[in-house]
């Protein structure tokens, strides 16, 4: 929506509905659904239902892309629900076959993003962070149908192609967009430009570490964790910056200031398990990391930055 020169970004019904099927799903999680979707699912079960459906009303594309967006949109609710279908039922053939319209998603998505570069007058920040993300969205949902059909393109085992998944979802688009908005809504233009830098170097830092994840180099794997989370931490610092401006209203305010602050506390524990990995002495385990990592970075994060720029009117100008 554009208003007296400022944008809003409306999620819309989809949206609503993922998150009114996510919480219903993770609630029977705990009782009839124990033996179908572990904290693993439940996250995951997230990003289709929840951070997909946000992050894409809050990007910006060029009018070559608006079809290709619009249809993308209208297919996403279906996919998602048919992903939570997909997720219930055993690993298998027909796990995938469930799966198979969210890879017309993820499809879609990689289609957009790679347009978006090629057809963009130049390269900069504003291009190349949501462009990224719809990448890897592309990527994630391959991933997921890998760990549905219990394929493992990378070697590894079902657990790294799930969480292989899960991070393209979250981490590489969620955290794309969520940098991106960051940038846009920089009141300052220096602040602008260290976001948009920080913006880059986070995708940047998503692909050297989904190649350390996927061929399990524990050097690549720890550079990429430290390169991400010194990234993130320069968005959340602009991020707690914007979120203090005074024309913001008091739920995106929140909203922001716990996505910041969760961000910290899972990029603590990321470093921590990178560490672990290289000295080969495991003070976490991956579910502990599972638990508090993938809890705090994805709701806390991922949910709370997407939903606190929704709240939020951009000037149109910057984007």
């Amino acid at each position: 929506m554009i208003q007296d020169g400022r944008v809003r970004s409306t999620p819309g019904v989809g949206a609503f509905v993922g998150i009114v099927v996510w919480v219903v799903v993770f609630a029977l999680s705990t009782g009839p659904l124990s033996d179908r979707v572990g904290l693993l699912e439940g996250l995951w079960l997230l990003g289709p239902l929840v951070v997909v459906p946000v992050g894409t009303a809050l990007l910006r594309p060029p009018a070559a892309l608006a079809g290709g967006m619009a249809l993308l949109r209208r297919l996403m609710l279906p996919a998602a629900l048919l992903v939570v279908v997909s997720i219930l039922v055993e690993p298998g053939p027909l796990s995938v076959v469930l799966g198979l319209p969210w890879l017309v998603i993820g499809g879609i998505a990689l289609w957009a993003g790679v347009q978006w570069l090629v057809e963009a007058s130049s390269v900069r920040a504003k291009v190349i962070a949501p462009a990224a993300g719809l990448v890897f969205l592309g990527i994630g949902a391959f991933m997921l149908l890998a760990w549905r059909g219990q394929f493992h393109p990378f070697g590894g085992t079902d657990t790294s192609v799930a969480l292989s998944a899960v991070h393209f979802t979250f981490v590489g688009f969620g955290a794309a967009i969520v940098a991106d908005r960051t940038r846009a809504a920089a009141v300052r233009i220096r602040s602008r430009s260290v976001a948009g830098a920080a913006a880059v170097a986070t995708v940047v830092s998503m692909v050297v570490l989904g190649v350390g994840f996927l061929t399990r180099v524990t050097l690549i794997d720890v550079v990429g964790t430290v390169a991400l989370s010194v990234s993130l931490l320069v968005v959340a610092t602009v991020m707690l910056m914007g979120a203090m401006h005074r024309d913001r209203g008091p739920g995106s305010t929140a909203l922001l200031v716990v996505s910041a602050g969760s961000l910290v506390f899972a990029l603590v524990l990321a470093v921590q398990f990178a560490i672990g990995q290289w000295n080969d002495e495991y003070t976490l385990s991956v579910t502990r990391m599972l638990e508090l990592h993938g809890t705090i970075g994805g709701l806390g994060f991922v949910v709370g930055g997407l939903l606190g720029w929704t709240l939020v009117d951009l000037p149109e100008e910057l984007d």
